[in-house]
Order: C-alpha cells, then sequence, then structure tokens
C-alpha cells in the first residue's frame, strides 16, 4: 500500500548555477567605477598633501569624489577646507550641514542648536555639525526668521575660540569669521585670527 511505501530518497541538491551575464557585468563595473574613483582621489590627494594650495576648487571636487565613494568625514573636511579658502556661501554650508545632520542624526531645531552652543563640552561630531549649522544661518541670513539670538552667536563665538572645542583650525576659524563679520567686530575677528591661523596645518 501507498502508506507502507518507504520514504523517498532526498532529493540531491541542484548545482548552484553561475550568476547571469548581467550580474557579473554589474560586479564589474561597480569594481571599475571603485577604482576610477580611488585613482581620482588619490591625485587630488597627492597635489594636496604638498601644501600651499589656496584655491577651493580641488577640495570642492575632492569632496565630491569622497562623498560619491561613502566616505562622508573626509568629504566634510573637503567642504570645511573649501569654505575655509573660498569664503562663505550658503550652497556649501548647506552642503555641509545637510551632510552632517546625516550623519550624527540630527534635526536642526533652534532647541537643538541652543543646547550645543550652551554645552560645557562637545563631541568632536557635535562641535562639527554645529559650527555648519551656524555656518548655514550667517550664509542665509535667516537668524531672526529662526529666533537665533546675539546671545546664541557670543556662546558660538565663544566655544569656536576655545582650544578644547574639537574642531579643525579650519572649521573654527570660518565660524568666528562669520559670527564676528555679521556683528561687524572687526576687533574680535583680528583677535580670532591672531590666536588660530598660526599653524593652520589641519
Amino acid at each position: 500500500e501507498e502508506s507502507q511505501r518507504p520514504p523517498r530518497a532526498r532529493e540531491r541538491e541542484a548545482p548552484k548555477l553561475a550568476p547571469p551575464e548581467s550580474e557579473r557585468a554589474g560586479t564589474g563595473d561597480e569594481a571599475a567605477l571603485t577604482a576610477a574613483l580611488r585613482e581620482a582621489m588619490r591625485g587630488y590627494e597627492t597635489r594636496l598633501a604638498e601644501g600651499g594650495c589656496e584655491d577651493p576648487e580641488p577640495w570642492l571636487e575632492l569632496a565630491a569624489l569622497k562623498q560619491q565613494a561613502g566616505d562622508d568625514d573626509d568629504a566634510c573636511a573637503c567642504l570645511e577646507a573649501t569654505l575655509f579658502y573660498g569664503g562663505l556661501s550658503a550652497d556649501l554650508a548647506a552642503r555641509l550641514s545637510s551632510l552632517r545632520a546625516r550623519m550624527h542624526g540630527r534635526d536642526g531645531s533652534v532647541g537643538e542648536l541652543l543646547h550645543l552652543a550652551t554645552a560645557e563640552r562637545l563631541s568632536p561630531g557635535e562641535a562639527s555639525y554645529l559650527g555648519a549649522r551656524v555656518l548655514e544661518h550667517v550664509a542665509r541670513g535667516d537668524a531672526l526668521e529662526t529666533r537665533l539670538t546675539e546671545g546664541f552667536f557670543q556662546e558660538v563665538a565663544r566655544c569656536f575660540a576655545s582650544p578644547e572645542t574639537p574642531v579643525s583650525r579650519r572649521l573654527a576659524w570660518s565660524v568666528l569669521r562669520a559670527v564676528h563679520g555679521r556683528a561687524r567686530d572687526a576687533l574680535e575677528l583680528t583677535r580670532a585670527k591672531e590666536r588660530l591661523l598660526g599653524g593652520i596645518n589641519d
């Protein structure tokens, strides 16, 4: 009877098939793109590592390559250098701010910025994000609309003038230049420049 028959032998597993030609081609294209990106970045990095490059364009181009390669932290550093050498730009500041916000899960609220500006100590990510957001607001000239007071900007200036704040000197100077320039405070701008730009290597 049917119920008395021995169980059928387990069928052999089918041999694994090679991936379709389209998938193999896609993998090859991705590897080629990665190699091309690394090669392009290497050219810029070699040039910039020699020092003395005050042209913002190579930094901006390297930032785009770094972001395309998924290296967001290095992309931010390159954008900071672009702003340092090229001056404040609303578009670039917004790009830097958006990238930092995504990296650190920030929402960009005024309350968040006030909390960071008055914090006793900031992490590198918090300080870099705060600096980027301040640059964006100053560049857009929307401090009144967003209810950012003069007291807020004074706290920001105090924060970024401190050697304890864990950001690059390039970002610190860009923030202080923007904040003191906004207030037309030439004396504080001169003092900040003397404190920060004696040995600008990072």
